[in-house]
């Protein structure tokens, strides 16, 4: 008998689209931390979630930048331009967002940084079975569109893998 699934639908043990994708092509430690994003989405788990997920991205973004490797605001926001923001459903948040709502979460596990109230909007999060679009509409019944963007996290996770397949093969140097 089936396993029944879980609040994303699907069998309960199956790993996540963005595992089973990167899974082959990813090295060691960047397929442990998609492992770990896959279980705390699976156990909802949502800012330990983003807490990966955004040091991931200052990894990878670190291993990508030209020599020196620059201010990380400059490699964050040029990464996730190059191989994330395109990869969202419109309409999207900005690199910018999402480096001020890495800062919020990593620095304070809010969603709250300096930048967020001076012109950057503060990211919000929808996660499977809730959507994006559902979050969106309510942030524009409140009236808070000009100060909140909503963005899947589901899809955040898996347009930063499909960005770094894009571009695994220039890190193979960096890692061991």
């Amino acid at each position: 008998m089936p396993e029944p699934p879980d609040h994303a639908g699907r069998p309960l043990g199956e790993p996540f689209p963005w595992v089973r994708a990167a899974h082959e092509s990813l090295n060691q430690p960047f397929q442990q931390l998609l492992r770990a994003m896959a279980l705390c989405v699976e156990h909802q788990l949502h800012t330990p979630t983003l807490v990966l997920l955004y040091s991931a991205i200052d990894t990878a973004a670190w291993l990508g930048a030209e020599e020196p490797p620059g201010i990380v605001r400059e490699r964050f926001v040029r990464w996730v331009d190059r191989y994330v923001v395109a990869a969202l459903t419109p309409p999207r948040c900005t690199a910018v967002e999402l480096y001020a709502a890495r800062c919020g979460v990593v620095h304070t596990m809010t969603a709250t940084s300096n930048l967020t109230g001076r012109g950057v909007r503060k990211v919000i999060y929808a996660w499977l079975p809730s959507r994006r679009v559902e979050l969106a509409e309510m942030t524009a019944i409140g009236n808070m569109s000009a100060d909140h963007v909503a963005v899947q996290g589901d899809e955040l996770i898996s347009a930063f893998a499909d960005g770094l397949n894009l571009v695994l093969p220039q890190f193979r140097g960096h890692l061991g």
